[in-house]
């Protein structure tokens, strides 16, 4: 077979086509070779097959096998790699978290070699990354609520949801100079902060304490 046979009880009965590799006439023996068809059949079928695909579009597929890297999925005869990375926008641990063994799944097809026949499939191109959803949501000047995640020497790293953190700058906490940034801030705090920038490209997103904000307006109104 073209696959791994656990066992050949199955095969007992079945009329199938091989190729003759050898004759033994004095043993009167045949040593046949029927993965050869299989093979010859499976390019005829997958030539066909690979008429009728185009790079961008998407397709209904069913997962047939799970790796630790990713999943192969059947898009109409042809069998194409979804990669672990390219399931979900959210980083996953397991494939087996996210999908099955004969579940009927949409993809995009990404990219194909046509020497190697080999396809590349996604299933999160489906659906907008979570910056594309931010830079349609969240806005300079717009006050959100965070949850302070990480805490490093020059700053603060704010969830501002749950696929989206921000960095809170040293300089938008306090104007002390040498501070700490555990002097002010502990890590699962909620706060309060202000978007003062976004770059979608470059996924950076930089938060302001309001508290802060609010206290230079006030000093530069009063001068």
């Amino acid at each position: 077979d073209v696959h791994f046979v656990k066992s050949l009880d199955n095969l007992v009965g079945t009329e199938f086509e091989a190729k003759v590799l050898e004759i033994d006439e004095k043993k009167n023996r045949l040593v046949l070779y029927r993965r050869a068809v299989l093979e010859v059949e499976r390019q005829a079928k997958l030539a066909e097959a690979l008429k009728n695909i185009n790079v961008g579009d998407n397709y209904k597929g069913i997962v047939r096998k799970i790796m630790p890297y990713g999943a192969f999925v059947d898009i109409g005869g042809i069998e194409g790699l979804l990669h672990i990375s390219d399931i979900s926008w959210q980083k996953i641990k397991k494939v087996e978290d996210v999908l099955s063994v004969g579940q009927e799944i949409e993809v995009k097809l990404q990219s194909f070699d046509a020497e190697s026949n080999k396809l590349s499939l996604s299933l999160k191109a489906l659906t907008k990354s979570p910056w594309d959803v931010a830079e349609e949501t969240l806005h300079v000047g717009d006050v959100i609520n965070g949850k302070v995640v990480r805490l490093v020497a020059y700053g603060a790293f704010v969830a501002v949801n749950d696929d989206i953190q921000g960095l809170l700058h040293i300089s938008q906490i306090t104007k002390q100079r040498n501070a700490k940034v555990e002097d002010y801030l502990n890590r699962g705090q909620e706060v309060e902060v202000k978007i003062i920038s976004l770059n979608k490209d470059e996924k950076k997103l930089g938060l302001a304490l309001t508290e802060l904000m609010e206290a230079k307006e006030t000093a530069e109104d009063a001068e």
